[in-house]
C-alpha cells in the first residue's frame, strides 16, 4: 500500500536547519520546497527479513634538491621520477602527491601514492578559495603535509607554464591553498597523462590493485588491464555508516547481494527504475532525476527519518540510484549531517574515503 508525504510545518524547519548545514556543500538556496507529496511515495508491509595501495614516496635528497625553487615550480615527468627514486634512507620524509582531478577520474587510476582533493568539487572548491590550508579542507592531508616542505600536485593534463592562465584552472585552487600551508609547490606538466605514458608503473587502477599493506618498489607494476577505466556499475554497495550502505542498480535489483548484506529497507532514488520485490522489502521511492536543477534537498528529511527509523529497529538500508554517484551519496550524507552531527567536511570525507567514485549533487 503506497502512503504520501507530506512535509509539515516542523519539517520545514528541520530542513531549514540542515540547508544551513549542507548548502556550503552542496550551493544549495536556504528555501525549502514543501512538494513532497507527489513524489516521495513509501512502500509498507508488515514482515521484515532478518582499497588501494597506498605506499608512500620518501626522499632523503629531496629537500637539497628543492631548496633553491621558487614556491611554485613546474617539473617534468622525467623530474618527478628522478625525485621519488631519490627514496634511499628509511625514515626519510614522505612526499605528498595530490590529484586534483575529480572523484571518478581517481578512483579509475591515479598516480601512486596520491590523495584526491577534487577541486572541481564545489564544495572544495568554495572552501579552497576561501583562503584555507590544504589540511583545513582535507584532514587527511594533515600528516603527509606537516612532515613535508613541498607538495607534489597534478591533474590529467595541464601543460600551461604561464601562471597568468595556470590562475584560471581549478588545480591553481590547489597550488594557492599549498602555498597558504607554507609549502613549495610542484606541478607535473602534462599531469596524469603524461606520467601515464612515461611510466605506466607509477599508475594504480583502485580495484586491481594489492592492499594498502603490500609495499611494492617502483619497478614492479600495477598497470590497469584493458579496459583501463572501471564502471561504476562495477562498484558493489558501499557501508558508509553501520546499517546504512550507497549503491547502485545493480545492488539494487540483486537479491543474493541484498541478503548477504542483511538489507531490509531500500531508498530508490530514481523515477523509473522499479522497486522490484517491494512485498519483501521496505521501500521508499524519491523521484528525483540526475540533474544540477534538481531540488533534491526536498527530501532530505523524509529520506533521513525513513534510514533512522529502520536503523532503530535494527534494520539495514541500501540508498540507491542509477550508479550510486551523486543522488544516493547526496540522501546518505544529509542523514549524516543531521542525525549523526557529523560536519559536511567530516560525512564527505568519510564516504569519499570509502567510496571514492561519489560526487554529490
Amino acid at each position: 500500500m503506497l502512503h504520501q508525504n507530506d512535509c509539515t510545518q516542523n519539517e520545514t524547519m528541520g530542513m531549514n536547519q540542515i540547508n544551513n548545514l549542507f548548502k556550503t556543500a552542496l550551493d544549495f538556496q536556504p528555501h525549502c520546497s514543501t512538494s513532497i507529496s507527489s513524489s516521495a511515495n513509501v512502500v509498507t508491509k508488515t514482515r521484515l527479513f532478518k582499497k588501494v595501495l597506498t605506499k608512500s614516496y620518501s626522499c632523503a635528497d629531496a629537500e637539497d634538491a628543492i631548496s633553491a625553487m621558487s614556491e611554485s615550480s613546474f617539473i617534468t615527468p622525467q623530474e618527478f621520477y628522478q625525485l621519488i627514486q631519490n627514496k634511499t634512507q628509511l625514515g626519510s620524509s614522505i612526499i605528498p602527491i595530490i590529484d586534483c582531478r575529480s572523484s571518478l577520474d581517481y578512483s579509475n587510476e591515479h598516480i601512486r601514492s596520491s590523495q584526491n582533493l577534487n577541486c572541481y568539487h564545489k564544495f572544495f572548491a568554495k572552501s579552497l578559495s576561501r583562503c584555507k590550508r590544504l589540511e583545513d579542507v582535507c584532514c587527511q592531508f594533515s600528516s603527509s603535509i606537516n612532515n613535508s616542505d613541498f607538495v607534489v600536485v597534478y591533474d590529467q593534463s595541464t601543460f600551461v607554464k604561464n601562471e597568468d592562465k595556470l590562475k584560471t584552472l581549478p588545480i591553481n585552487l590547489c597550488v594557492q591553498a599549498a602555498k597558504k600551508s607554507q609549502k613549495k609547490v610542484l606541478i607535473i606538466l602534462g599531469g596524469f597523462d603524461a606520467i601515464k605514458k612515461e611510466y605506466p608503473q607509477l599508475i594504480e587502477c583502485a580495484e586491481k590493485c594489492p592492499s594498502s599493506s603490500t609495499h611494492l618498489t617502483l619497478n614492479e607494476e600495477c598497470v590497469p588491464e584493458s579496459p583501463s577505466v572501471i564502471s561504476p556499475h562495477d562498484s558493489v554497495m558501499t557501508e558508509i555508516v553501520p546499517h546504512v550502505f550507497v549503491g547502485n542498480i545493480t545492488d539494487a535489483q540483486n537479491r543474493d547481494r541484498l541478503n548477504e548484506h542483511g538489507i531490509t529497507h531500500i531508498v530508490n532514488a530514481t523515477p523509473d527504475i522499479p522497486c522490484k520485490w517491494d512485498s519483501d522489502y521496505h521501500y521508499l521511492r524519491i523521484n528525483t532525476l540526475d540533474l544540477v536543477s534538481e531540488n533534491i534537498r526536498q527530501y532530505f528529511i523524509p529520506v533521513s527519518d525513513f534510514i533512522a527509523e529502520a536503523v532503530r529497529n535494527n534494520g539495514r538500508v541500501l540508498v540507491h540510484c542509477n550508479a550510486g554517484i551523486s543522488r544516493s551519496p547526496t540522501l546518505v550524507l544529509a542523514y549524516m549531517i543531521k542525525l549523526l552531527n557529523m560536519s559536511f567536511q567530516d560525512a564527505y570525507s568519510k564516504m569519499q574515503s570509502l567510496r571514492q567514485i561519489v560526487a554529490p549533487n
